[in-house]
């Protein structure tokens, strides 16, 4: 017998993840269902429709899928009346006969919008006669008149009025003797609380929207009371951010699956803004995958709107960079298809994307120009309408005048805020509002204006006590003390700002679409350097070291794991290893091309989950971590440090060589300048220190840190071939494996192809052969795992033993995350579908580093240009868990050119006794360019040694 827990259990996942309830057609295959429009649904599953209200039906017949070519695009309406529903091989009609209007495809089954008369008494479906689901219907219940004057008032803005006609309803229905009396009073209490809320008095519609559900369990009028648990959860987030009362309602949302499909979307909805509330946004994606199609299949395009807004958002946060085309293009189709409607998800779903552009350009990133769009949406928003209050305005407001600034047009943003009470205005709203005003001020040098809002600013940012805000006050401040000339001041303010970053370090550290995203927080450190050395005295050790802290304070935050617990580690371990386990045993199997696409995106939804997570373990460890009091490297005897840093427009440009400091502002090339321009702006201010080095260190930030700089032609010939070059992590001192003679060595030869989507390589058991033969003759023990023998886990054991490490075979991104631009996505693809990640170097638990490493292979150390620590890639990963060295590749290499370069590396360093030291790799670079430059030979410039 089946447990009925268990039962319920089953039915609520399977409504959720499908958005349909599925019935079983004894005549074959399973129909997937959804249906809405009914005013209310009680309990009993009797659906009460208003007079001239209209249901929408959904239905798809899994053994008779239906083309999308043949019932999608240009077929007509009629076309599809008539043949889409005798295709799916059902029957949608009411006890009183055809009841169909209008119906249409949507997501491999049809649709229909009915108009039942008063007669009908239910909606039936049917499969070859045999009735599979039937609806029945009970006209509604009259209501008082004055409900829909009460919303009519509100819809206006009159907020007053349309309290005092619900006080006058509450008092006239408050008996409650009869179901309708208790429906009045319900439902009258429902409305009062989104006046309320509409008015700012949030904890008032919390307590009348807690009374009108429990009004509305009463009378069993079961779709109501999830009505107001979603719009609670709602509250809870958008009103008071109470992410633990809203997790409480969304908990309660689950069952509202079983009154109606419907409330699916809802569910997954608000969970997934739940999600993006606590800080998880890969959690939130996968939420919300599918929601705005569950939508869709019942024609609310209402609601799907509010969906693919905060789909768009959400896919800019997480670098979803190819759904984005796909998002968008669905947002055009419904703002052309609805151009004239100004309904409340279009304005939403609008508002959305144009807050999500102009968010991008404050961390200066390109991005269209939102302004147009804005404007549309201020002329809407400033008009009495159903979706319009005082809030939505001020928002389009706010929204409207922060493009201005950020097009340098200040003469209107006065006028634009001028209406907007701050005063009524939520912490966020508050905050932008001032923040606004005050960066005007700056930009227009009014003094007046930035010290009245200024002390607002700061209060708004307390009230909001989110870090960031805090931080976007303390920059502020540092601006308007810097116009005022108060140098110390601004200085106070910006280390003020800068510190508050360590709060902040870790949401810039997972994967480089977060470090893409959060570029902001990098400008509180570029203005103290700015000020370092535009100062009368330029300080340049001072400013040397706050670039120095700032890039590398990400990546410090990933050294936290060794201050967890043992317990704590081994958590995160098993965690990531049992994620990966699922992924690739479901990569195993073989599927159809459609059964492989869903496949993919759950896998990528796995993967960012275990991000999501171990993103919240690295916390817990990260606030025990000493941050910027770790000792920071100096230039050993011969050594000159070039540090690349950018500062507001301009970069600055640092020579290090443990003696003396020199500096250089300069304006970057562009990617159509050629090695000349740029060897001009990183190396000629130095020349002579670089003639006189030993040994090069490199640290430097996105755009300087993606070119080769090892490559560029100085003094007539590229840099490698007159002094070695190392790139930096530039992490804390100590972090490394002391030096040690390698005695043990592992091989891993993974050539697995097909098995990942990929081509074979040509040359990859030559290059293996080679690399055995040379620590043999070099006395060092060498031991090989070869394609199905190179699995995960055998590798990361056999790490453990090795004092050298060499890797041949494919670098690439993982197939579910093929196009992805987050360097955590890029792995060494191993046998039997498995693969080395970063998150599997970060926690493998023992671990014991290979003091040098060895990656010939595709992009094992790529480089995120719009990431200020340049991102974090696989060959960078053992530089944190302590090897002293790494050598990978920056870039696609050719296979021959590979074998090539390793031979002439190994018999330079002497079998790989000498292979820690620069000049061996600089020796080998040297030779294989045999006096061309990098453009001619980019695979074997493509190699870089990192360092710790």
């Amino acid at each position: 017998m089946v447990n009925p827990l268990l039962y319920v259990l089953i039915r609520v996942i399977a409504v959720l993840r499908t958005g349909a309830h599925e019935i079983s057609d004894s005549k074959g295959g399973i129909v997937s269902l959804s249906w809405t429009g009914c005013t209310v649904e009680r309990v009993d599953r009797t659906c009460l429709m208003s007079r001239g209200k209209s249901l929408v039906v959904w239905a798809r017949h899994s053994s008779r899928p239906l083309d999308p070519l043949l019932w999608g695009g240009g077929t007509t309406t009629a076309a599809i009346n008539a043949g889409c529903w005798e295709k799916l091989g059902l029957d949608l009609t009411g006890d009183i006969g055809e009841v169909k209007l209008a119906a249409g495809f949507e997501d491999g089954g049809c649709w229909a919008r009915i108009e039942p008369s008063e007669q009908t008494r239910k909606i039936m479906l049917r499969s070859r006669g045999q009735e599979l689901w039937s609806l029945p219907l009970a006209p509604m219940l009259s209501l008082d008149p004055a409900l829909a004057q009460a919303k009519a008032l509100m819809s206006s803005g009159d907020f007053g009025e349309a309290l005092a006609v619900l006080e006058d309803v509450l008092s006239d229905h408050n008996s409650g003797k009869t179901e309708r009396d208790l429906a009045v009073l319900a439902s009258a209490r429902d409305l009062r609380q989104e006046v309320n809320y509409r008015s700012g008095e949030f904890r008032a519609a919390l307590e009348d929207a807690d009374i009108a559900r429990t009004l509305f369990r009463r009378i069993g009028w079961s779709s109501r009371v999830c009505d107001v648990t979603f719009s609670l959860a709602f509250r809870h987030r958008d009103g008071l951010q109470d992410p633990e009362a809203m997790g409480e309602e969304i908990a309660r949302g689950a069952t509202c699956a079983l009154v109606s499909s419907r409330y699916a979307t809802d569910w997954r909805y608000y969970r997934a803004k739940y999600f993006e509330m606590i800080g998880q946004l890969g959690g939130a994606w996968q939420q919300l995958g599918g929601a705005g199609v569950m939508a869709s299949r019942v024609q609310d395009h209402e609601f799907a709107s509010y969906v693919l807004g905060f789909e768009y958002a959400l896919a800019e946060a997480i670098g979803e960079d190819d759904a984005m085309p796909l998002i968008e293009a669905q947002i055009e189709d419904i703002v052309g298809r609805y151009r004239e409607e100004q309904f409340c998800g279009r304005m939403a779903m609008l508002t959305e994307v144009s807050w999500t552009r102009l968010m991008a350009r404050e961390r200066g990133l390109t991005s269209e120009d939102p302004q147009p769009r804005l404007e549309e949406l201020f002329a809407a928003r400033s008009m009495p309408a159903q979706c319009n209050d005082a809030r939505n305005r001020d928002n389009a407001a706010i929204n409207l005048a922060l493009s201005d600034v950020q097009n340098g047009n200040f003469t209107r943003v006065r006028a634009l805020l001028r209406d907007v009470d701050a005063e009524r205005l939520g912490p966020e709203l508050a905050l932008w509002y001032h923040l606004i005003l005050v960066r005007a001020a700056v930009a227009t040098e009014d003094v007046k204006l930035a010290r009245r809002h200024l002390p607002p600013l700061r209060a708004a940012a307390e009230r909001w006590t989110d870090i960031r805000a805090i931080w976007r006050a303390e920059y502020a401040s540092g601006q308007v003390a810097r116009m005022l000339g108060e140098r110390a001041g601004a200085m106070r303010a910006f280390s003020r700002a800068d510190a508050l970053r360590e709060d902040i370090l870790l949401d810039l550290t997972l994967g480089t679409a977060r470090a893409r995203a959060d570029t902001v927080w990098d400008r509180a450190p570029q203005a103290l350097v700015e000020l370092h050395l535009t100062a009368p005295a330029p300080d340049l050790r001072a400013a040397l070291t706050i670039v120095r802290r700032t890039r590398t304070r990400a990546l410090e935050v990933l050294l936290a794991r060794s201050r967890m617990s043992t317990a704590q580690r081994e958590a995160v371990r098993e965690d990531v290893v049992a994620t990966r386990r699922a992924i690739e045993e479901s990569a195993a199997k073989r599927r159809s091309v459609i059964e492989e696409k869903l496949e993919l995106a759950h896998r990528r939804e796995l993967r960012r989950a275990l991000r999501d997570r171990l993103h919240e373990a690295l916390g817990q460890g990260a606030r025990h971590a000493p941050g910027s009091s770790l000792a920071l490297h100096e230039p050993d005897h011969g050594e000159l440090m070039l540090v690349y840093y950018p500062i507001g427009a301009r970069w600055a440009g640092f020579a290090d060589d443990g003696v003396n400091i020199r500096a250089n502002v300069f304006t970057l090339p562009t990617d159509e300048d050629g090695d000349t321009q740029w060897s001009a702006a990183l190396l000629d201010p130095f020349a002579d220190m670089i003639a006189r080095a030993r040994q090069l260190r490199v640290i430097a930030s996105g755009e300087v840190l993606a070119r080769e700089v090892h490559g560029l032609p100085f003094r007539g010939r590229p840099l490698l071939t007159q002094v070695p070059v190392v790139y930096a992590l530039d992490l804390p001192v100590g972090s490394s494996e002391e030096p040690r003679v390698p005695s043990r060595a592992l091989l891993v030869r993974a050539n697995p192809g097909r098995t990942h989507d990929m081509l074979p390589l040509t040359y990859v058991n030559a290059e293996a052969r080679h690399v055995l033969a040379a620590w043999e003759r070099a006395g060092i023990e060498g031991r090989e795992l070869a394609d199905d023998q190179a699995t995960r886990e055998r590798v990361l054991a056999e790490l453990g033993q090795a004092d050298l490490f060499h890797f041949v075979g494919h670098g690439a991104t993982r197939k579910e995350f093929r196009g992805s631009k987050d360097l955590w996505d890029t792995e060494l693809l191993l046998g039997e579908v498995s693969s080395l990640s970063v998150e599997d170097i970060l926690v493998a638990e023992p671990f014991r580093a290979p003091r040098g490493v060895v990656l010939s292979a595709c992009q094992t150390a790529l480089i995120e240009p719009r990431a200020r620590s340049g991102g974090l890639a696989i060959g960078q990963s053992f530089l944190l868990r302590g090897s002293a060295f790494v050598i990978a590749t920056s870039r696609s290499i050719g296979d021959q050119e590979a074998l090539f370069f390793v031979k002439e590396l190994y018999e330079r360093s002497e079998g790989g006794t000498k292979l820690a030291d620069p000049a061996t790799l600089a020796e080998t670079q040297a030779s294989l360019l045999d006096g061309e430059g990098c453009g001619e030979r980019p695979t074997v410039c493509a190699y870089r040694m990192w360092v710790p």
